[in-house]
């Protein structure tokens, strides 16, 4: 938005002294003139703004002898009276504004000037109607010609300004006053092109912009297609096998950065193929593209993508005993993970994990309390798929389970009371034993209560050794030994 000054001055011929009293003939010599400052002070009368401008008017009287003022006031078109030497307004329609400025001195005598602000309408172009239409194939080579159409509410002369890229590169940049324009060179075949056109009109106001783009076509029986590959991280681009096929032929095409041209081959139909022979992890992709004669299909998209987590081993159990070193083999076919693609918690305490050939080693801190803690793994590759993995690390102590008797009576049938400790309340599966007949493992019937039968001969008496296993539905197993006195 442009701030046009525009400033009133109103030249006084100098006085004997400040008290003076202004003559007739004085009063006859008084000049106003308007400029517009930032254009070399020209002396400016009318100018031309858009709806977007503001104006800041501004009156200024020289020499200055505000003693002799007695009033000053702006005028706007809208009969606004403001008593201010400087005013900001932005007019909101089209059309021609007149503003004036008055100083009235003490002796009545009245100066004025105006002045006229146009503001314009931009013209325009119509979007709609324009050739080569935007994204059209198949145009001539040779003996081109762009047309379009504008107009202007103000029916100013119009005058527009064309571009021509190939790609990137500015081939034409020429002025019109027509609205048309024909090259005066053909064109290469099988090319992609973007030409732009603005326009402006008899002020320099601009108007709105087209951009368009556009392939030429061939008089040979030829189709051409290009396009982009893209992979993350983009550093595997080199690795990419691009493969273009068709029903009698097959053949790999070279990648530039990850650009691709088939340059030009015959019509027909095509599947292109992309894939990453390092990393199962990127899949195949492919597309097929389907050519006609003169065809010239551009920008074609083929992303390679990982989709598939790094996992962790598929474990019976997520119940570990302490350790003091935890080893886990990370499968992963993508790109190579590093001690940064993991996140390890023990409980809320971060652990410093070391990654190496496919394998994370995870170090616990030493704690000698009888608790279990929860210890989270995450793993998470270059494309964000992650995968987590949560196990309950528990030493022996916590739990300790006991005997509710050490000592019984003699008998051919022992009854012992076990009492389970199981401080997190995970589902139990079963319990093993040891008889002190026979140190081979087996299920022996167990009550609710937690009691243990054990049957066979009359047990002599003395001293016992008794294990028993604890085994959970996760997959936990607690090893308990127990000593045992059988008296008469």
């Amino acid at each position: 938005m442009k701030i046009l000054l525009l400033v009133l001055c109103a030249f006084l011929c100098s006085c004997i002294d400040s008290e003076a009293v202004v003559s007739q003939k004085e009063s006859e010599e008084i000049a106003i003139s308007a400029f517009i400052l930032g254009q070399d002070s020209t002396q400016i009368k009318d100018t031309t703004i858009t709806l977007n401008d503001s104006i800041l008017l501004i009156g200024n009287i020289f020499p200055e002898r505000k003693n002799h003022i007695q009033k000053f006031f702006w005028k706007t078109p809208e009969n606004a009276f403001y008593k201010e030497f400087q005013i900001q307004v932005k007019p909101n329609f089209p059309g021609d504004f007149t503003y004036h400025f008055f100083v009235i001195d003490f002796h009545g005598d009245s100066l004025s000037d105006s002045i006229q602000i146009h503001v314009s309408t931009p013209p325009v172009l119509d979007s709609n109607s324009f050739l080569p239409e935007n994204n059209s194939s198949r145009s001539p080579p040779d003996s081109l010609i762009f047309s379009w159409l504008a107009s202007d509410d103000d029916k100013d002369e119009l005058f527009y300004q064309f571009k021509l890229f190939q790609d990137e590169n500015l081939i034409i940049d020429t002025s019109l006053n027509e609205t048309f324009f024909k090259l005066p060179f053909d064109l290469q075949a099988l090319e992609c092109y973007r030409w732009e056109l603005s326009v402006f009109d008899s002020k320099g106001i601009q108007g709105n912009t087209l951009i368009s783009t556009f392939s030429t076509g061939t008089k040979s029986n030829k189709a051409r297609f290009r396009g982009e590959i893209s992979i993350f991280p983009d550093t595997l681009l080199s690795q990419i096998i691009l493969t273009l096929e068709s029903k009698d032929s097959s053949q790999v095409l070279s990648l530039q950065n990850g650009f691709f041209d088939s340059k030009e081959i015959p019509p027909g139909n095509y599947k292109l193929s992309a894939k990453l022979p390092s990393y199962a992890d990127y899949k195949t992709e492919s597309i097929s593209v389907t050519l006609k004669k003169g065809d010239f299909l551009d920008k074609l998209r083929i992303h390679l993508d990982d989709s598939q987590p790094p996992t962790f081993p598929l474990l019976l159990k997520d119940t570990l005993p302490y350790a003091s070193t935890f080893t886990f083999l990370i499968e992963n076919h993508g790109f190579p993970l590093n001690d940064s693609s993991f996140k390890i918690l023990l409980d809320q305490e971060n652990i410093t994990p070391k990654f190496s050939n496919d394998t994370l080693y995870v170090t616990l801190p030493k704690y000698n309390l009888p608790i279990c803690r929860f210890l989270f793994l995450t793993a998470e590759d270059v494309c964000k798929n992650k995968t987590e993995q949560e196990f309950l690390i528990c030493p022996e102590s916590a739990w300790a389970n006991k005997l509710q008797d050490t000592t019984i009576a003699q008998s051919d049938t022992l009854k012992i009371h076990f009492q389970e400790s199981n401080p997190y309340h995970l589902p139990l599966k079963e319990i093993v034993w040891t008889s002190p007949q026979n140190d081979s493992w087996k299920i022996i019937q167990t009550t609710e209560d937690s009691s243990v039968y054990l049957f066979g001969a009359l047990f002599e008496t003395g001293f016992y050794t008794i294990k028993a296993k604890s085994i959970y539905e996760n997959g936990l197993e607690i090893l308990n030994q127990f000593q045992l006195e059988v008296i008469e």
